[in-house]
């Protein structure tokens, strides 16, 4: 992905939606700049967009660099009506970006998109503290919107198991914990109800102690 190009095409309206198309296409012949179009209007469809990669190699990019506007708008055009062919373009070339496109990268072989990702990164690492995501990651549609959901929904699982493992795991402590401070309560409770209780008197005066009229008792 390092050596890509993309490009956002903003409208007004979204009129391939008015005429009953979805926004998408895959444009496969020699001549196609770009590659692959898909339809990247907001959830309620008041900004209008298609977005698309490019075709072209980042050689053919930077040849046709001054006349690419004119080019993508043609082809969009050409797929979707003549009343598309002029939008606003944002357009980002990766391959120009030193901190994300090396020689190496632009030099690379292009090969075509694998759908899916190693099975290594869908691990969970550092004993349970690393779990990796992201559509790069995804068993299907890896690199796509489908893979990022695919993945989300992997890492919800796996958290889900690892919670359900550290509270099965806890909960014989829990339980002994628990049973020990009911004991402690009761014992407590006993032994305040001792102390609170009447110390029954002697039906014998002690030495030295006074009558109930108040005289004291002769030794």
């Amino acid at each position: 992905m390092a050596a890509q190009a993309k490009v956002i095409i903003s409208y007004d309206r979204a009129l391939w939606r008015d005429n009953g198309q979805s926004g998408n296409a895959f444009v496969t012949h020699e001549q196609a700049v770009i590659g692959q179009i898909f339809d990247a209007c907001d959830s309620t469809s008041t900004k209008a967009a298609l977005g698309g990669f490019l075709a072209l190699s980042p050689e053919l990019r930077q040849s046709f660099r001054e006349g690419l506007p004119l080019l993508m708008g043609n082809q969009v055009g050409q797929i979707f009506g003549p009343e598309l062919e002029h939008g606003d373009q944002f357009y980002q070339d990766w391959a120009t970006e030193p901190y994300t496109c090396s020689a190496s990268d632009r030099g690379a072989q292009v090969i075509e998109h694998v759908d899916f990702a190693n099975p290594f990164l869908r691990r969970v690492l550092w004993e349970g503290k690393l779990y990796l995501g992201g559509s790069e990651t995804a068993a299907h549609g890896a690199g796509y919107l489908e893979g990022a959901l695919e993945a989300a929904k992997r890492i919800d699982r796996d958290l889900a198991r690892a919670w359900e493992s550290i509270e099965q795991a806890a909960s014989p402590k829990l339980q002994t914990a628990a049973i020990d401070r009911s004991t402690a309560s009761s014992e407590r409770y006993r032994l305040g109800q001792l102390s609170s209780s009447p110390q029954p008197q002697s039906r014998w005066p002690t030495k030295g102690s006074a009558h109930a009229n108040g005289h004291p008792r002769n030794g």
